[in-house]
């Protein structure tokens, strides 16, 4: 089941405007949805006083306590978010509602049989005042995607991000190891847990994207940007899960995409179930298994037959070299061409020869016949 949302606030509200759209998806192979999604209604005071706040989280500990520690963390989360006065800095509100967010699912899960190992990521982001604000646990993200760019704001807690950040894997390494799933740095593992703050700034035709590992382990940047910028933030959520769907959904699939809007130009942007136009790259783990396409050899094209070659004009010794087996040069003009055997003698030459003979041995008979006439006394 895919849980999807969005919607403009009032154009009577202060700009920014915000669209939003979210999923989440159990994949096609596991049973349960580990994955929790919130994010607070357009609609509400509380966004018009405090700003958008949305977040995913990543369960861990099997089913059931997977999918109670994603979603209390980012209910708890949220609402200490918004418990606040709003006097203080709201960044370090965000840090401090994550933080809290850890301390209740380690309370729940401490000392509880099945339910002690459980865990989860927390990425949390607010919309506030032309900025975004992430507090952020674990290996989920949150990237910023700007004109036709797209800037990752948080950092993976994970043991191949580390190994990546000390040079000795690169980022394609990575998205194929078999260790990518091992995350350094969760909620609910300790009573305490460092949170990352980040703040940046944002204008109009910004989009904020906040996905679990089961979204970006399958689909690359480049195709995150593609379907944030030309579909709908609720259309391009439901493509992104689609796509990672397509290609094996091992994991649960959980994206919000908030779009902060301008003009009626920016709304112009993006078009509701367009196509992409961008192919889609697979991830290398999957090209490896795809099976070669064998085509048919192409039919080869008729050769014009060569024209005629004269014959070789006569090579001097020749014939004392055919006569004693050698190898000349085959007829033809063409340098470091192949040698061939020189072909006997025709019939008509033999017949030559013969008469040649023939008419020696008469001379040689006729002058014999003298020598022998005169030493005898035969002539008279």
């Amino acid at each position: 089941m895919t849980e999807r949302s969005g919607g403009l606030a009032d154009a009577a509200d202060a700009e920014p405007r915000i669209e939003v759209g979210l999923a989440t998806d159990v994949g096609r192979m596991r049973t349960g949805n580990e994955d929790s999604i919130i994010c607070e209604p357009l609609e509400s005071s509380l966004v018009a006083a405090r700003g958008l706040f949305c977040a995913v989280a990543d369960g861990m500990g099997g089913h059931a306590a997977g999918e109670d520690a994603s979603s209390l963390a980012v209910k708890v989360a949220r609402d200490v978010f918004y418990a606040g006065d709003g006097r203080g800095d709201p960044l370090e509100a965000l840090r401090f509602a994550v933080a809290e967010a850890n301390a209740a699912v380690y309370e729940a899960g401490a000392g509880t049989t099945g339910r002690d190992h459980m865990g989860s990521t927390l990425t949390a982001a607010v919309l506030l005042n032309g900025r975004v604000l992430v507090g952020h646990v674990g290996d989920s993200r949150c990237y910023l995607v700007q004109e036709d760019a797209i800037y990752q704001i948080s950092r993976d807690h994970s043991w191949v991000a580390e190994e990546v950040a000390a040079g000795r894997m690169t980022p394609e390494q990575a998205r194929i190891s078999p260790r990518r799933n091992i995350i350094t740095r969760a909620l609910g593992l300790r009573p305490d847990v460092d949170v990352d703050a980040y703040e940046a700034e944002i204008e109009p035709g910004t989009a904020v994207v906040i996905c679990s590992d089961g979204l970006h382990g399958l689909v690359s940047d480049d195709e995150i940007t593609a379907y944030v910028r030309r579909l709908r933030p609720a259309d391009a959520v439901d493509a992104l899960v689609q796509l990672a769907n397509d290609r094996g959904g091992p994991d649960n699939i959980s994206v919000v995409v908030a779009r902060v809007l301008g003009d009626g130009a920016d709304e112009a942007d993006t078009q509701r179930g367009m196509r992409i136009l961008t192919e889609a790259s697979m991830p290398t783990e999957l090209v490896a298994r795809v099976e070669p396409v064998t085509r048919p050899a192409p039919m080869p094209t008729p050769s014009p037959a060569p024209p005629a070659i004269p014959p070789a004009p006569a090579v001097p010794g020749a014939e004392s070299a055919a006569a004693a087996g050698a190898l000349v040069p085959a007829a033809g003009n063409g340098a470091g061409r192949g040698l061939a055997p020189r072909q006997p003698a025709s019939g008509r030459k033999g017949g030559v020869a013969l008469i040649v003979v023939i008419v020696v041995l008469v001379v040689l008979g006729g002058g014999l016949g003298y020598v022998l006439f005169s030493m005898f006394g035969l002539g008279g």
